[in-house]
């Protein structure tokens, strides 16, 4: 192999190792992702998907700013909840402005939390780590009531413990995929309901306890 070959080679490789190091700065210097909201948000409303979005920040922020706003990986968290304090639109969405207290949820690789109203459901006694299946209308409360589920029960109130349990839980803390399984798409579109105020009858299914 004569010298010029090796240098074009080298120069080669060279120029290989420039790309990929452009491309992982490019990725490391990629925006994240926060949750803020697309309409103004008065102290006791409840939050749903359809007033959440995202918003870029650049990354050299986005560590000390994970501290006190919530990612909008991780605005799941919200369903269900009721603000704390007036928001205005575009407002960045702050752990404080829904507060989650006590223990953390017991979740696994790839999960999220969906929080379901319960005050007006037919079951007195639910634990932390129980499964339970709805029967919901799937898309709007004129369609026939369908079972989803089961899923994970990772909190009841504020108790987050395993076996913990409560007989008159006002909310639950539900386990989901956040890739967005049918069925817990199916839930999340009953709990925006729910949060729009539609009051429609459901039914609850405990399965095997802890």
């Amino acid at each position: 192999m004569g010298h010029t070959t090796k240098l074009l080679i080298a120069v080669g490789l060279g120029g290989l190792a420039a790309v990929f190091n452009a491309i992982s700065i490019s990725q490391s210097t990629k925006p994240v992702q926060f949750t803020t909201v697309t309409k103004d948000i008065r102290a006791g409303d409840k939050f749903s998907t359809e007033v959440l979005d995202s918003i870029p920040v650049p990354t050299q922020f986005s560590e000390s700013l994970k501290k006190s706003a919530i990612p909008f990986e991780d605005m799941a968290v919200l369903s269900g909840r009721t603000a704390t304090r007036d928001l205005i639109k575009g407002e960045l969405v702050l752990w404080v402005d829904a507060p989650v207290r006590g223990a953390q949820y017991d979740l696994q690789a790839g999960e999220s939390v969906i929080v379901v109203d319960m005050s007006r459901a037919p079951v007195a006694s639910i634990a932390v780590g129980e499964s339970v299946s709805f029967r919901i209308s799937a898309d709007n409360e004129s369609e026939p009531l369908e079972w989803v589920g089961p899923f994970r029960v990772v909190s009841v109130g504020a108790k987050r413990m395993l076996g913990e349990r409560s007989e008159q839980a006002r909310e639950i803390g539900i386990a989901v995929s956040e890739g967005g399984t049918v069925e817990a798409n199916k839930l999340q579109s009953f709990v925006d309901r729910q949060t729009r105020g539609t009051n429609e009858k459901f039914q609850i299914r405990v399965h095997s306890g802890v």
